[in-house]
């Protein structure tokens, strides 16, 4: 059983094999017992990490294969399988998984991030999100991951967002004439968005203006739907 395939993110899924929402504790030591030595994260991970004696999830057979070593080449998982079968790189940082389950991080494709919250996102195995609504401290939290100096899931966040009248939210950029919309989504990307969210009262020509200028501009949109203008 081996594959290459993209992690959704291996910045932090090296660092959370002792917590037990992503690890599950198929570990022969019970509740309250000590962790078996070895089984701990080194404090210098280098750009290839083994990790071994673990268990994966077998989707296609429906059941765990344990005693399996998973290899990791900076971004992307490069060899699983069993021990005897996979080839551990001389220069890999090797993990001891002491018999306990290994899966990719998760993804909440819907999130309204707090700060106070990223540890728990974590916590559950969460290690890339998508914040559907803008807000300043939003874009720090980026670089701060960025630049490694905060544990938190990979962020991809929106704009705030793009509406007509009345305004439902904070941060909400009215726009009712669709010849003000080049403007506001240059002003968007100056801010630093690159994808737009889009909000439910926008007029449909105000809307394909929108969407015009995002594509001119190589942005990305989404949201929700506007009334106005269906799935049709």
């Amino acid at each position: 059983m081996k594959s290459r395939t993209r992690l959704l993110s291996s910045r932090f899924l090296v660092s959370l094999i002792t917590l037990p929402l992503l690890v599950a504790c198929t570990s022969v030591t019970g509740p309250g017992d000590e962790e078996a030595p070895g089984c701990g994260i080194p404090g210098v991970l280098r750009a290839q990490v083994a990790f071994v004696d673990i268990a994966v999830v077998d989707t296609d057979a429906g059941r765990l294969r344990s005693g399996q070593t998973v290899v990791i080449e900076g971004d992307r998982i490069a060899a699983v399988g069993a021990a005897a079968e996979v080839t551990i790189p001389e220069e890999a940082t090797v993990i001891d998984g002491c018999e306990r389950v290994l899966t990719p991080g998760l993804a909440d494709m819907h999130v309204h991030l707090r700060r106070e919250d990223l540890p728990a996102y974590l916590a559950s195995g969460v290690t890339t999100v998508r914040n559907l609504w803008g807000f300043p401290d939003l874009q720090r939290m980026q670089a701060e991951v960025a630049a490694g100096t905060l544990a938190a899931p990979t962020i991809y966040g929106m704009s705030p967002g793009l509406d007509g009248t009345p305004p439902k939210w904070p941060l909400t950029q009215l726009i009712m004439d669709p010849a003000e919309a080049a403007a506001l989504v240059r002003v968007q990307a100056d801010a630093g968005w690159t994808h737009l969210k889009l909000y439910q009262d926008l007029r449909p020509d105000v809307f394909e203006a929108i969407v015009d200028a995002a594509r001119a501009q190589n942005l990305s949109y989404g949201g929700h739907v506007p009334h106005r203008v269906g799935l049709e």
